[in-house]
């Protein structure tokens, strides 16, 4: 019996220390993380297996109410590539430019082996489908897929947004609706061919 209790505690890895970490959080024992103390957690999150955290020198910013799928990475920097004379993985000069903090703002989904990038900021509500690559800003609400990320349409039409907000956010935190209004034209609206097309294909 003893024995048994010794490899059940072998496999149970203790979660890394994270530089700040709300309530309600679920994260699997087996995520990897390199500088536990530069992940900001907030409230009711859920982290999927085999995660990976890559966070040396600036900031992973994870709000309330986020589910990350399993084998998602988050990279906040690229390995310098422009080192002469020097192989890469020699190669331990940090440059800033190759870097950028990333946020996950509240109410996200994001799907299996999902990759998001240096300066990565993830809009309030949105969806990332599972083995997107995530570059850049992702409008709130939004739904994207593929490799790098396209916007395929918006979890609610701007009057729902609107409803959804009044029921989960005080009014000096809901999103203006003009701005609801300019993204949900600006990336859906107008794009409507252009996303039916890359539906198609993807």
């Amino acid at each position: 019996m003893m024995d048994i209790i010794y490899k059940i505690k072998r496999l149970i890895k203790p979660l890394p220390e994270f530089g700040q970490i709300g309530v309600r959080c679920r994260i699997t024992p087996n995520i990897i993380v390199n500088k536990a103390e530069n992940c900001i957690l907030g409230n009711n999150i859920y982290i999927g297996p085999y995660a990976i955290f890559y966070c040396t020198h600036n900031n992973i910013i994870i709000k309330d109410n986020v589910m990350i799928g399993p084998r998602c990475s988050i990279m906040t920097e690229n390995h310098n590539i422009f080192g002469i004379g020097k192989n890469i993985i020699d190669n331990e000069e940090f440059s800033y430019e190759d870097s950028g903090d990333i946020i996950i703002n509240e109410d996200v989904w994001i799907g299996s082996s999902v990759v998001l990038i240096k300066g990565a900021n993830v809009g309030r509500g949105a969806i990332i489908g599972a083995g997107a690559t995530v570059r850049n800003n992702i409008p709130p609400y939004a739904i994207v897929a593929g490799n790098p990320c396209k916007i395929i349409g918006f979890r609610f039409n701007p009057q729902e947004i609107i409803e959804h907000e009044k029921i989960l956010y005080s009014e000096e935190k809901r999103l203006p609706m003009e701005l609801i209004d300019a993204n949900y034209n600006k990336y859906f609206l107008k794009r409507l061919k252009q996303i039916s097309s890359y539906i198609r294909i993807y």
